[in-house]
């Protein structure tokens, strides 16, 4: 079986909507450019052989790009799940099964979005940058090192006060400038900084971008 190029995380969820005789990585080891026999709006679709001999296809479905927010993409996921569920449901003869599902949640900004939006308290990490962005074997990323992360009150969503400025030069929001409170827009600042450092290949505190 060919060594496909999705295997990047052992954190996969494999749901089967009838007895099958295989798991997630049989699926996810096959997924490979070889292997493509369609490509659409809403993703890429495999062909998948398996050791039994048994054909399946395989739709590897695109992340929602909308511009609406972290609450807008998890109500997303929500009815994705739900959709899936019910179309597994269904047997009729002239349907196309829906044998399993396969999901997955990973990286650094799925790792702030569960500090900031689902961990009870919030968490504020404080300095996100590079070196605190630790990448696995199979490249997948984690945040790391909270030194100087804050919880946020249950009970306020305005933040909490500062006493002095905490982070790294280069990857501080603005709002430390200013501001008495900080909330977790100062991660997602820092966090865009990173992505400008990963296309543009140079660091925060070059001289073209200036410092913070």
């Amino acid at each position: 079986m060919r060594q496909g190029s999705f295997l990047r995380s052992d954190r996969w969820t494999f749901t089967p909507f009838e007895k099958v005789d295989f798991d997630e990585y049989h699926i996810l080891g096959c997924l490979d450019e070889d292997s493509v026999i369609g490509r659409g709006g809403s993703g890429v679709v495999y062909h998948v052989r398996l050791d039994s001999g048994k054909s399946l296809a395989v739709k590897k479905l695109r992340m929602n790009s909308d511009k609406g927010g972290q609450s807008q993409q998890r109500h997303h996921d929500y009815g994705l799940k739900a959709e899936i569920e019910t179309v597994g449901k269904i047997r009729h003869a002239n349907i196309v099964n829906l044998i399993c599902c396969c999901t997955n949640e990973s990286g650094a900004a799925k790792g702030l979005a569960y500090l900031h939006h689902d961990c009870v308290p919030a968490i504020v990490h404080r300095d996100v940058k590079p070196n605190n962005i630790l990448l696995d074997s199979e490249y997948e990323a984690h945040i790391s090192d909270f030194g100087l992360a804050k919880v946020l009150e249950q009970q306020s969503k305005k933040g909490f006060s500062i006493s002095g400025v905490a982070g790294s030069v280069g990857y501080i929001g603005p709002e430390m400038g200013y501001a008495s409170k900080v909330t977790e827009k100062s991660d997602v600042f820092s966090f865009g900084v990173v992505l400008l450092e990963l296309l543009t290949g140079r660091r925060a505190t070059d001289e073209e971008f200036g410092t913070v």
